[in-house]
């Protein structure tokens, strides 16, 4: 049963995401996995391998969307080299889960850490330059 924090919580991500831009649900993507990724780190060290492993599959799950989200007409050489990466980074949480290595949860956190840090300094006109587009597409 959800208590009432856990439904607040819920309903204002829901929230957040109905207004977010296609930017801002990307940013959330990689705050959920990085967020799952450090709970199950804290898993992995109080010896709760099951919650660790849930929290690693929620993250391998955010990672495919992050994946899936790629648009291979803009950049195709860059599409392709995150895809890649984002298929290393779930070679290191299945790992992780095989070899109960916290390591391995280290190495997709940096890699993730570092693909956001460039998602968040993309300059805003670029953003709002592809906002403008993708509603133009839309309508």
């Amino acid at each position: 049963m959800m208590n009432k924090h856990s439904h607040y919580q819920s309903t204002g991500v829901a929230s957040e995401v109905f207004q977010a831009t296609p930017h801002r649900l990307i940013q959330m993507l990689f705050e959920g996995a990085l967020k799952n990724l450090f709970c199950a780190k804290g898993g992995y060290e109080a010896s709760e391998f099951e919650a660790a492993e849930a929290s690693i599959n929620k993250a391998s799950r955010i990672v495919s969307e992050l994946q899936a989200s790629l648009d291979f007409r803009y950049s195709t050489e860059l599409s392709q080299n995150l895809y890649y990466v984002y298929d290393y980074i779930k070679t290191c949480l299945i790992t992780s889960i095989a070899k109960k290595d916290a390591g391995k949860i280290d190495e997709a956190i940096a890699l993730l850490k570092e693909i956001k840090a460039g998602w968040d300094g993309i300059p805003d006109d670029i953003r709002l330059m592809d906002e403008m587009q993708l509603r133009n597409q839309v309508a």
